[in-house]
């Protein structure tokens, strides 16, 4: 790690050598996504994000003097940089854990602030396919990283909602399992939210956990009844087992006890999605 780190930081000096040298358009179009991954290798193993955060400000600061749209590209740095300051923030040599943490959700939200008013903007007509499916891929990371260690939740489930119009929007192929997926991200955002300090309202956070993750099984569970379906793959009947594995607990954390009414629904579909993922599961061993 520290021969990673060093070849990273020498690299780094060169770049930047080389972005103030007044290099041509074809150059900074390497560059750009060149400082752009550079800045997770600085950050990598580091105790402080410093260096990582210059190179991915470099980065997209070349990106927008590039002609053409690269919005997607400079909200992907953000978002990329929300998750070294994340990961950062775990390493125990780090010196402020949580001013790291918040680094991490202003870096996020700067993603978001550039991905949402694409999303609020659909249909549009200049975006192919491919570019709604990346700025989905961002939107995914982001329902994580809006909120990890701050007691609200709102961005998160901001984020949520944004992911699932973009899927909307995308016809060439059956989205189910990611819209599934962002519901049980969201699910486990609140889970979390719920124990953070200064959480206004635990129990409501919980109760915000089990509504995404009903939502999450509402969708997973007719496609798990009606597997193996030779339209889905052998990865994704993975994913389907893994997400229904992951919504199962979270469909009943901090539940009323019975008789509630609405906790006894959640019970079966808990046991339905169980005994669905162990179903799938033998089908793919």
């Amino acid at each position: 790690m520290p021969v990673q780190l060093g070849a990273a930081q020498n690299a780094w000096l060169l770049y930047r050598f080389l972005t103030d040298d007044d290099p041509t358009e074809q150059r900074r179009g390497f560059l750009a996504p060149t400082l752009v991954n550079l800045a997770g290798y600085l950050a990598f193993g580091s105790p402080d994000t410093a260096q990582a955060s210059n190179a991915a400000a470099l980065g997209r600061h070349v990106y927008a003097g590039l002609p053409g749209d690269h919005r997607l590209d400079i909200a992907s740095s953000w978002s990329g940089q929300a998750l070294f300051h994340h990961e950062v923030a775990f390493n125990p040599r780090n010196p402020d854990p949580p001013a790291e943490l918040l680094r991490q959700r202003t870096a996020a939200a700067e993603a978001f602030a550039i991905v949402d008013p694409i999303v609020q903007a659909l249909p549009d007509p200049a975006l192919t396919a491919a570019d709604l499916e990346r700025a989905a891929a961002i939107l995914r990371g982001l329902i994580g990283l809006l909120t990890f260690g701050s007691p609200d939740s709102a961005p998160s489930e901001r984020a949520a909602e944004a992911i699932r119009s973009v899927y909307a929007n995308i016809a060439d192929r059956d989205h189910r399992i990611d819209v599934a997926e962002s519901w049980a991200i969201l699910s486990m955002r609140h889970h979390e939210t719920s124990f953070v300090p200064g959480c206004p309202d635990p129990a409501d956070e919980q109760r915000r956990q089990r509504m995404a993750a009903r939502e999450a099984a509402r969708v997973l569970v007719p496609l798990g009844e009606r597997l193996p379906d030779p339209a889905i793959s052998a990865a994704d009947m993975v994913r389907v087992a893994d997400l229904l594995d992951r919504t199962a607990s979270l469909l009943v954390f901090g539940a009323p006890p019975p008789p509630d009414p609405e906790t006894l629904e959640l019970q079966r579909l808990a046991n339905t999605a169980t005994a669905l993922r162990d179903r799938i599961r033998s089908l793919t061993a």
